[in-house]
């Protein structure tokens, strides 16, 4: 009983001193995103992990996820498991930097792959649905670019926390409103956002604009699912875990509205390139059935190898179940 007593303790202890590291560092990554240069901010975000590394939460937990998923030595596990600690402190520079007027996104170079598809879409001018990764957030704002996505773009996101009872509450607070602010000023277009916890009809407000010619709806396809019932979900593995719960919601609504979905995956290139990879264009059948989920599994499928390949700009949870088999280029099962 002792020992559960002291191990809560710990947990406590290393929740409040995550929570308080972020929010400080947000704080001061502010106020550089503010007055230095880009480099110099984004510098001392690379730095702030020297905090978090050796904690049990998230520190530990991120050198062991990677230590599994990719069979990589110590040294490499402890390197990948620092960029994925500096991932949030960087995001959040490049939103701050957009909100303060001070990063110029038409400067951005933007290259997108497998064209073809999307081309087809764009000049048809109906709606659509676009089903990305969660993948670096300031690559993320590259999609809503008048260029990439002509008319109106409309994106779902969870909400901002509406009452701050916890540490995580207001750094969680901090980072939305941030990321809300850059994704409505950075390229000065018609954009909507439909936060999921503020809108009580979510679903419906999404389909009313899938029902408006013109308009793009974007839908983060991997979001943990957090229903309590098992309805509109099902079960799979994903990337490094044995069972991952998805929702279908993007598929239902691209079938109750008729319209296509495509997957895209975007990524960010050494020099800055952002790059917007895109799938096939899907079109779900009108009967529910099972089509949803197997729509769902063609969607899931494309993301699993750029997991794979650019773990420190995927922003999820990988998993400790898989391992990534660069040969192949697929997760396997590690033995039981």
């Amino acid at each position: 009983m002792h020992g559960v007593r002291v191990g809560r303790a710990v947990k406590q202890v290393c929740y409040v001193i995550e929570e308080c590291v972020r929010i400080v560092g947000m704080l001061v990554l502010s106020a550089a995103a503010r007055v230095l240069p880009g480099r110099w901010a984004v510098g001392i975000a690379n730095i702030l992990p020297v905090f978090l590394i050796a904690l049990p939460q998230p520190g530990l937990q991120a050198y062991w996820e990677l230590r599994s998923a990719f069979g990589s030595s110590r040294l490499r596990s402890f390197s990948l498991a620092w960029a994925r600690l500096a991932r949030p402190f960087r995001d959040f520079v490049v939103h701050k930097r957009i909100a303060f007027a001070r990063e110029d996104t038409a400067q951005w170079r933007i290259v997108e792959r497998n064209v073809g598809a999307i081309n087809m879409l764009r000049a048809s001018g109906k709606p659509y649905i676009v089903a990305p990764g969660h993948f670096a957030q300031p690559t993320m704002l590259a999609m809503f670019a008048p260029q990439i996505t002509p008319g109106r773009a409309v994106a779902l996101s969870n909400s901002a926390p509406q009452k701050i009872r916890t540490l995580k509450d207001l750094r969680t607070w901090i980072q939305a409103r941030t990321l809300f602010v850059a994704m409505r000023s950075c390229w000065r277009r018609p954009f909507e956002l439909v936060l999921n916890g503020q809108d009580p009809f979510p679903s419906r407000t999404l389909l009313n604009r899938l029902l408006e010619p013109g308009n793009v709806v974007f839908i983060h396809i991997d979001a943990p699912w957090e229903g309590k019932s098992t309805k509109g979900s099902f079960r799979r593995p994903f990337a490094g875990d044995r069972e991952h719960t998805f929702a279908t919601g993007a598929v239902q609504l691209a079938r109750l509205a008729q319209c296509p979905i495509i997957s895209c995956v975007y990524l960010s290139d050494r020099d800055g390139t952002r790059v917007l990879e895109w799938g096939e264009v899907i079109r779900p059948a009108s009967e529910p059935a099972s089509s949803d989920v197997d729509v769902m599994n063609r969607l899931l499928d494309v993301l699993e190898a750029p997991i794979g390949e650019h773990p420190t700009q995927y922003i999820q949870e990988i998993g400790y179940g898989r391992r990534w088999n660069p040969k192949t280029r697929c997760w396997q099962d590690l033995p039981a």
